[in-house]
């Protein structure tokens, strides 16, 4: 069961951004995980591969679900100035063929809300 934009849980702070990913993404909610990025954010699925956009970025993360990835996310390093947070990842992704670990780079941004939302999102940044 996936959950429309106004009923997915929302990051109140950008350290809950991961929790939240990592639960939707594993849980298979591709609306819920796709509406934790801004309508216009970029998102790469690759090293080189941009995802512009809410419709590009779910492309590029059904692939994933697809291949019946799983991911787990440790913080390494969060910082915030303001409105705007980078925050940098271990990241494992298994699939059944394979594991690889990266470390993340994405770029947060609070909304007229109160809410975190990404705004780039890179797990091949340091690569």
């Amino acid at each position: 069961m996936t959950m429309n934009d106004e009923q997915c849980r929302r990051a109140v702070a950008p350290d809950e951004l991961a929790e939240l990913f990592t639960a939707y993404f594993n849980g298979g909610d591709l609306d819920a995980l796709v509406a934790l990025y801004e309508p216009s954010a970029l998102f790469f699925a690759g090293p080189g591969e941009p995802s512009r956009g809410r419709d590009q970025i779910a492309v590029s993360l059904r692939v994933m679900f697809d291949a019946e990835a799983t991911i787990r996310l440790e913080q390494r390093r969060i910082r915030v100035v303001g409105d705007v947070a980078v925050i940098s990842n271990n990241a494992t992704v298994t699939t059944g063929w394979d594991t690889a670990v990266t470390v993340t780079t994405e770029v947060a941004r609070r909304q007229v809300d109160g809410t975190w939302l990404y705004v780039l999102d890179d797990p091949f940044f340091s690569a």
